[in-house]
């Protein structure tokens, strides 16, 4: 149903193409029956647009599966990795000024790896840009969500690796 709600937008919009593909999405699934008694997906036709509710959900599903084998593997070969999980955020943006907000957001991203203090204590990192709408006001709220690998060290302070919460703030800040 939300896909050919988005089909109906896309045509409103002047979007025909994207229309008919947003309405065809999903619509022909073929599945293999597996020795065990479950079913296997083989083929779909699937649109690939970006907001497309049913696309959506398995680049999400993919994105996850992808980021676990990673972070797996960073267990095997850095026995003892720690992980952080950090979100930061800019002030809400109309909608127009949406693209813009984003470009300054991963500037700013750029900008804050790049401190030295950081790129001692950080080994490596994951970012996700996730976009929430405030149903209130109509305003967009684009933050970063980060996994942040840190040595097994970090968190003593005597390691000179340790960011506060508070230089964390004030870093992403400057």
């Amino acid at each position: 149903m939300q896909t050919c709600k988005l089909a109906r937008l896309y045509e409103l919009g002047g979007w025909p193409e994207y229309a008919e593909r947003a309405a065809a999405c999903s619509t022909n699934l073929k599945y293999w029956a597996m020795e065990n008694g479950d079913m296997q997906l083989q083929w779909a036709n699937f649109c690939h647009l970006r907001l497309c509710p049913i696309c959506i959900t398995r680049r999400a599903k993919k994105a996850a599966y992808q980021l676990s084998q990673v972070l797996d593997k960073v267990q095997v070969d850095h026995d003892g990795t720690m992980y952080l999980f950090l979100t930061l955020t800019v002030r809400n943006c109309p909608g127009d000024q949406l693209g813009d907000t984003i470009g300054q957001l991963t500037e700013a991203w750029h900008r804050l790896m790049m401190h030295r203090q950081i790129k001692r204590s950080v080994k490596g990192w994951y970012r996700a840009i996730e976009i929430t709408r405030n149903k209130d006001d109509g305003t967009y709220h684009p933050h970063i969500h980060a996994i942040l690998a840190v040595e097994p060290g970090y968190f003593a302070k005597k390691s000179g690796l340790y960011i506060t919460q508070k230089e964390w703030v004030e870093r992403w800040q400057m």
